[in-house]
């Protein structure tokens, strides 16, 4: 369940699915987390154990669950270039509240396209 009471689907690579589909034949309408788990998980304990792994990995302390949801976000952003399907895969109704999942650019990855901006090539047009 998320906010709202709602139920997400999300799509999954092959290898997932395939997984999935295997566990789901012991209980074809469980949600993936009690198909793995065994039984529903609440928030609290699920965050306990990314806890656990974390300081076990030797990773970013500061490091949440949510956090994987922003790198997501950001990383389909920076394939796609498509906000609608970063909106799409949140499942969020408002584009603004996307946008705050979006990491910001880097100075060194922002330059680049100022640079292009001031100084455009003979391909491409000029912004107006």
């Amino acid at each position: 369940m998320v906010k709202g009471g709602r139920t997400r689907t999300l799509p999954a690579p092959p290898e997932i699915e395939t997984f999935l589909a295997a566990a789901r034949e012991t209980n074809p309408t469980a949600r993936a987390i009690e198909t793995l788990f065994g039984r529903g998980l609440k928030p609290g304990p699920l965050r306990d154990q990314f806890r656990k792994l974390v300081k076990k990995t030797g990773v970013t302390p500061e490091l949440n669950p949510h956090d994987l949801r922003r790198s997501t976000a950001t990383m389909l952003y920076t394939l796609s270039k498509d906000l609608r399907a970063v909106q799409q895969l949140l499942g969020h109704t408002q584009l603004t509240s996307t946008l705050h999942y979006i990491a910001p650019l880097a100075a060194e990855d922002l330059s680049p396209l100022l640079q292009a901006l001031h100084h455009p090539t003979k391909d491409k047009e000029t912004v107006q």
